[in-house]
């Protein structure tokens, strides 16, 4: 495939953008840093005018870099991104049921279903990563290890207190017991 700079992509628009995704996601290939650049402006399109249809085009995108990557933190990243950008318009626009982009069910199914550690043991691990004397010992890998996955999930509770801030979560929530600790993750 022809490389196209980024510029001119956009400039074709949302349209063209989601035929060139269609080819993306049939090769099964591309260069992560280019849709990156690709998911990134469109999602500022989106974000400044509230546009839904350059909106479905970054999300699109970054659930396609999450599908292409091996990398762990890169793949969770791309997600955090793209749920980021939900949260974002359904806080500006309103939460709609059953819509692919303003349905807050998708954010929420998203954190359920990413979660590896229970609630006590992200506040375990987090009192050992905050604690020095309790890291005596421990290997520079054993600490990254430690703290990785509460890190991440500290990212994507950004998303969801994005909701919570927003009135779009209910107090009685489980997710508002992970958004009590969220300032205590590594």
């Amino acid at each position: 495939m022809k490389s196209i700079d980024l510029q001119t992509m956009v400039n074709r628009g949302a349209k063209w953008l989601a035929k060139w995704l269609d080819t993306i996601e049939t090769s099964k290939q591309a260069d992560v840093n280019g849709l990156l650049g690709v998911a990134e402006t469109a999602g500022l399109f989106a974000r400044d005018g509230n546009d839904l249809e350059w909106a479905a085009i970054s999300t699109r995108t970054y659930e396609i870099i999450a599908s292409l990557t091996t990398d762990a933190f890169q793949r969770d990243s791309a997600l955090c991104s793209s749920m980021t950008l939900r949260a974002c318009l359904i806080a500006q626009m309103g939460a709609v049921s059953g819509d692919p982009l303003l349905d807050k069910e998708i954010i929420l199914h998203w954190f359920n279903a990413e979660q590896k550690l229970s609630l006590e043991e992200a506040k375990r691990r987090s009192t050992v990563w905050a604690t020095p004397a309790m890291r005596d010992g421990m290997s520079t890998d054993e600490i990254r290890e430690l703290i990785r996955e509460p890190r991440m999930i500290k990212n994507r509770l950004s998303v969801i207190k994005l909701l919570a801030d927003s009135g779009h979560l209910t107090a009685d929530s489980d997710l508002m017991k992970w958004l009590q600790i969220r300032d205590q993750l590594p």
